[in-house]
């Protein structure tokens, strides 16, 4: 056998490619042209015991193959052909020669480009009056109407018929032709321009009139259109399919701002054009995608190539029948077939199965393609969404937006309930029964969709916003989704709601985070930093108090299995209160993230979302299981009630309710829900401290209770600092007198007690409430010196017909928790057993973060429900995070069915006051108004999908402060002299770079600089355009500007993504550049600056971050694997892209399109190898 090989010295077909003639600017040697000098085919034959023959001509060829044949040995002969160059000379030679001869039988002159089109529009208004010229008469309202592709402006006919008759007459409508559409001109029509640019011999000197059709372009020519047409507002901006994207375009534009103004010609649409979008693709909603970035550009390249493969078989079947000159009869035949198979695309329903609507739509469909298919085949592949921004759908206000899908499209439909997930405001529609074309299918119903949307007024906390946001729509034919029943103004459940299990509602948890908090504590009413005595019995003596300075613990995060939904809650053990410690909690839910982690490929259990929300078992059913499939013994009390207010928070974005309504609508049947404005009322705090210092500071507020803390001093003190407390209490609106309550946790035995109430005076005494647990803890020898709730009860019972005093039970129920495990039946019992013969007890007092959330509001429904007595919800100084989940359940408590004589007490919620700062933004004490009342469901919206990115003052770990790398000389390895932190350096005559990470993987910094070709000025103008960093830094998902001056950005590692949000500020002195620092979500900060070198600069990065705790185990004990891919793919290879990026920009700029595409085509295999490596698991070396 002799096997041929032909050595033309590696690739060389990528020779013919434009991407070679930029060489070294594009690494072609290394990644295209692979050479073959390095390797020897006869040392290669030899090896295996090969004859071996080379041949450099045909000459040599023919001998040398003869003699390899006649042998009985195995041959190889190398084959050495021209060299790649010369080979690309010839070949090109001999296509100039072709495409010369070919030009000599082609000539004619070619179409002027298109330049600002004034597209035909068809004006309407309800005095059935139709003006497609310039300048219509103007009437005060504009709704302007963009049609579909391969429609036209006549698509709206039936919808703007019925649409006019129920508007008032100062509406008119504008519906428009876009390019390539319809009456426009037509841009695409000549066939010796199509012809001549297929063969490649279009003259250089010649514009080439190819016409665009972007959608930047489309949304452009609409803008000039409506100028032309005096058309200054619009109040309203309708797009169908294609349309809806142009009018995101157009909404987007409007935005853009020259020197803080709004450009000219895109002043027409404002920030209070309302949106009406129908059937339309808005953009990538959401930031948690399970897909790989590898998978979403696959996904993307898929969508594109669908696009142009359909383009190219418009261009096939016209040509076609324009060579062979078919009839009308052929045209309709070919492309009937054609929009057969587009039409029986599952997104468009049962539309081509009625013939009453398909053959006449049909119909229009053929004869637009007949007249203009190169121009709708070009508007395919331009406006693919492949090519398009995927983030425009963030400039439509949720509150200002209609979205409208047909109920058998089920991936628009899709996009608009992940759109409503994030968003609650937004109004989103489904028409039942309808597919994608809902201007053909159902335009009476889509005009009335319309109606109510234009009539009706930006949505404001009224009764209708407290119900439903985001769930609660009109339908066309439909009120509800039919497992809702609304009834005046209120929620109730339907009576399949309880007894059956929606798979919808089934979900599983997909990871967990945490992120650190430090909040001061400061005592108003003693002016001092610091909370004394937090705790309670043993007689907390103010001789010898404990302050407790700061408020620190974790927010964790948990996300679904699909990343799209997330849960926050608060973990914040509190000394003297819970008997975990902070650094037991965080290395419990570092095991528990791990965990997750570990076992998300096998499945971890899943929870029923309906379930979970009615907190009567289900929550802790699920935990139950949840805790054994973690293999941990128990969970802190800290932890358990953290877990709790996530999943609360996750299960009402699964059902897509704030949270406060989900606990409503699952609330059981059972436990009856009387009619609530949502408002609850909250206690004023006097903190321990001798009765000279009481003071009300909280002159804010004037609080229908007051709680004064006792059992710290001396009897007749403490009922000094009482009767103090009720003379110095301002009066309620109304100039009603407040009331007070005393806590004495547990501080007076049995003599003292009945002396501090001796000691109070009569006069007001009727204002005193209660007094919170007024006995020490009693222990009896008769129970094995065990506590019993019976004794406790007992004892509270004598002091009560001693002195007339209700008292609450606080420490005593957490005690009959401990006793019990937690377990509700038992612990009811015993309060059942206790409260036959006790009338002494005026409410219990819970406390969430301690008892769980779950067993606090079961124990408030029997209290009020079985034992008529109050239900107490308070806090152990949490943040805003607690606060608000201890008030979403003091509501569900207050309006639970009683047995007539228990009393809804003020909550002691009221010590966020006492806090310097909150977690939440605005915080939970701008939710309370000054008369110490709330409202939950306010508070309910705000906090809906909320997650660790939109919180504060979280993560108390520190960066360290920046400075400019300043290489001058090569770096070498160096050592920064602590013992927990590692350093190491790497230097080229291109880039230069030093990487730092701490020993435990959280920690680290990194500086770098390269040289760029071209001017600090283009450099900073290019880097600073922050949304398109991406482009250069694969690990970068998006970055979008918010409206508060942030922006936000999301990465994504290992199938997780990370969000963060940050200011920046621009830096011109002395160099340009831009310095960032993080406000919420992944903590980080840096800078960049340039330093000017005639035409060129040096670009100069620092940067330090902190890892999230779930990602530092990747980097802990991978420092030389790590850092090296930090250095050397990382960080080297995002500046190299950038460089780049910028140099191909430019080259596109100048019309260098092969060069462009060349540089393009390198950033993209650097950002494909440093996608895969970060979604590949990092194993320890």
């Amino acid at each position: 056998m002799s096997i041929v090989v032909v050595n033309n010295d590696g690739g060389g077909i990528f020779s013919f490619l434009p991407v070679a003639k930029h060489g070294s600017d594009v690494s072609f040697e290394e990644f295209f042209g692979t050479p073959t000098n390095t390797f020897s085919f006869e040392r290669g034959a030899e090896a295996f015991g090969l004859n071996f023959h080379q041949a450099r001509n045909a000459t040599s060829f023919k001998r040398v193959y003869k003699k390899s044949t006649e042998t009985q040995h195995h041959s190889i002969i190398e084959a050495v052909v021209a060299p790649r160059d010369t080979n690309v000379a010839v070949h090109r030679s001999i296509s100039r020669c072709v495409g010369d001869f070919i030009a000599n039988h082609i000539s004619g002159e070619l179409p002027e480009p298109i330049t600002a089109e004034i597209l035909p529009i068809k004006y309407s208004t309800n005095m059935k009056t139709d003006y497609s010229g310039a300048n219509p008469v103007r009437r005060s309202k504009t709704l302007v109407l963009l049609h579909g592709w391969m429609g036209d402006k006549t698509e709206w006919d039936d919808v703007v018929g019925s649409l006019l008759e129920s508007l008032p007459s100062e509406w008119a409508t504008i519906a428009i032709d876009l390019p390539g559409h319809g009456e426009a001109e037509l841009r695409d029509a000549s066939e010796l321009q199509f012809t001549r640019e297929a063969l490649g011999i279009q003259e250089d000197d010649k514009e080439s009139g190819s016409p665009s059709f972007s959608i930047d372009d489309l949304a452009s020519s609409v803008y000039n259109t409506l100028k032309k047409n005096g058309i200054n507002s619009v109040e309203a901006l309708a797009g169908y399919s294609l349309g809806g994207r142009v009018a995101l375009a157009m909404k987007r534009m409007s935005m853009m701002r020259v020197n803080g103004e709004v450009e000219s010609e895109f002043s027409a649409v404002s920030d209070e054009t309302k949106m009406i979008l129908i059937s339309t693709f808005p953009g990538e909603i959401g930031l948690n995608s399970t897909q790989s970035p590898k998978e979403e550009l696959e996904k993307t390249r898929l969508r594109l190539q669908s696009d142009e493969k359909l383009a190219d078989e418009i261009l096939s079947v016209s040509n076609r029948l324009q060579l062979t000159q078919r009839s009308d009869e052929d045209c309709n035949v070919h492309w009937g077939r054609f929009l057969n198979r587009w039409y029986n695309a599952p997104v468009w329903g049962e539309l081509i199965n009625n013939p009453e609507l398909y053959r006449p739509m049909i119909k229009k469909r053929i004869a637009s393609l007949s007249q203009r298919s190169r121009d709708l085949a070009s508007v395919l592949r331009q406006c693919s969404p492949s090519r398009c921004r995927v983030d425009d759908w963030r400039g439509a206000p949720a509150e200002r937006t209609l979205f409208v899908t047909g109920e058998l499209d089920r991936k628009y439909s899709t996009i608009g309930e992940d759109w409503q997930a994030l968003y609650p405001r937004l109004n989103h529609q489904r028409i039942p029964k309808k597919g994608h074309a809902l201007l053909v299918e159902a335009p009476l119903a889509v005009a009335e969709a319309m109606k109510n949307f234009l009539r009706s007024e930006i949505p404001v906390n009224d009764k209708a916003t407290e119900l439903d946001n985001g769930r609660i729509q009109q339908w066309a034919s439909q009120d509800q989704p039919p497992h809702l029943v609304v009834q005046e103004g209120s929620l109730t459940q339907s009576s399949t709601a309880e007894c059956l299990i929606d798979a919808e509602n089934l979900e599983r948890i997909g990871s967990l985070d945490f992120d650190a908090f430090s909040l001061g504590l400061v005592d108003q009413q003693r002016q001092k930093t610091g909370v004394v005595g937090i705790g309670w019995g043993g007689r907390l003596e103010s001789t010898k108090p404990e302050t407790v300075d700061k408020r620190s613990g974790f927010i964790i995060q948990i996300l679904s299995t699909d990343g799209r939904r997330v849960g926050i809650g608060e973990v914040s053990p509190l000394s003297g209160l819970h008997p975990e410690s902070l650094e037991e909690v965080e290395k419990q839910l570092n095991s528990i993230a791990t965990k997750i982690s570990d076992d998300a490929d096998c499945g971890l259990p899943p929870f029923d979302a309906a379930r979970v929300l009615a907190l009567d078992g289900g929550m802790k059913e699920f935990l139950d299981s949840f805790l054994e499939h973690l293999g941990l013994e128990k969970f802190y009390l800290s932890v358990r009630a953290g877990l709790e207010m996530a999943l609360l928070s996750l299960a009402s974005q699964c059902i897509r309710l704030p949270i406060h309504q989900a606990l409503l609508e699952y609330a059981p049947s059972k436990f009856k829900l009387q009619p609530s404005s949502s408002q609850i009322s909250l206690n004023g705090l006097i903190t321990r401290g001798s009765a000279s210092r009481v003071r009300i500071d909280d002159n804010d507020r004037l609080y229908e209770s007051w709680k004064v803390k006792v059992g710290h001093q001396s009897p007749a003190d403490d009922a000094l600092a009482l009767m103090s407390a009720l003379q110095l209490a301002p009066s309620t609106d109304g100039n009603i007198k407040p009331k007070v309550r005393a806590d004495a946790n547990r501080g007076f035995n049995e003599s003292e007690a009945v002396e501090f109430a001796g000691s109070l005076e009569t006069t007001d005494i009727q204002r005193l409430e209660y007094v919170e647990e007024p006995l020490w803890t009693r222990i009896s020898d008769k129970n094995k010196g065990e506590w019993t709730l019976r004794y406790q009860v007992e004892g509270l019972e004598e002091w009560f017909q001693q002195t007339s005093m209700r008292y609450a039970l606080d420490e005593s129920v957490l005690d009959l928790a401990k006793m019990h495990g937690h377990e509700f039946v038992p612990m009811l019992e015993d309060l059942r057993r206790v409260f036959q013969t006790a009338g002494g007890c005026a409410a219990l007092v819970l406390k969430p973060s301690l008892l769980g959330l779950e067993l606090s509001l079961q124990l408030a429904r029997a209290a009020r429900r079985e034992f008529g007595i109050g239900a107490v919800f308070t806090s152990c100084f949490d943040t805003g995070i607690g606060l608000s989940y201890a008030a979403f359940l003091a509501s569900l408590s207050d309006i639970s069915v009683n047995s007539g004589s228990s009393h809804a007490y003020a909550h002691g919620l009221g010590t966020f006051s006492m806090l310097r700062g909150d977690c939440l933004d605005p915080s939970f004490g701008s939710y309370v108004k000054g008369n110490g009342r709330m409202n939950v469901a306010s508070l309910s919206r705000a906090f809906f999908g909320l997650s660790l990115i939109d919180l504060r003052c979280l993560s108390s770990d520190s960066l360290p402060i920046l400075q400019p790398p300043a290489f001058s000389t090569p770096i070498i390895d160096t050592s920064v002299g602590q013992d927990d932190l590692s350093s190491s350096s790497l230097a080229t005559d291109q880039f230069e770079a030093s990487t730092t990470i701490s020993s435990d993987g959280r920690e680290i910094s990194v500086v770098a600089s390269l040289p760029l070709p071209f001017s600090d000025d283009v450099a900073c103008a290019r880097f600073t355009d922050l949304p398109q960093q991406p482009r250069w830094s694969p690990w970068i998902n998006s970055v979008s500007y918010l409206e508060d001056g942030e922006t936000e950005w999301t990465l994504r590692v290992r199938g997780i993504y990370f969000r963060w949000r940050a200011t920046s500020t621009l830096l011109n002195d002395p160099y340009k550049g831009i310095q960032w620092e993080s406000v919420s979500g992944l903590k980080n900060t840096g800078f960049v600056e340039f330093v000017p070198d005639g035409d060129s600069c040096l670009m100069k990065v620092s940067i330090a971050f902190v890892t999230p705790r779930i990602l530092s185990s990747l980097f802990r004990g991978t420092s030389v694997f790590f850092e090296d891919f930090l250095r050397n793919k990382v960080l080297k290879w995002s500046l190299e892209m950038f460089r780049d990026v910028v140099k191909g920009d430019l080259a596109l700029e100048e019309g260098n399109v092969e060069l462009g595409d060349a540089l393009f085509g390198s950033v993209e295999g650097k950002a494909s190898a440093i996608e895969a490596t970060l979604s590949t698991p990092m194993t320890n070396n």
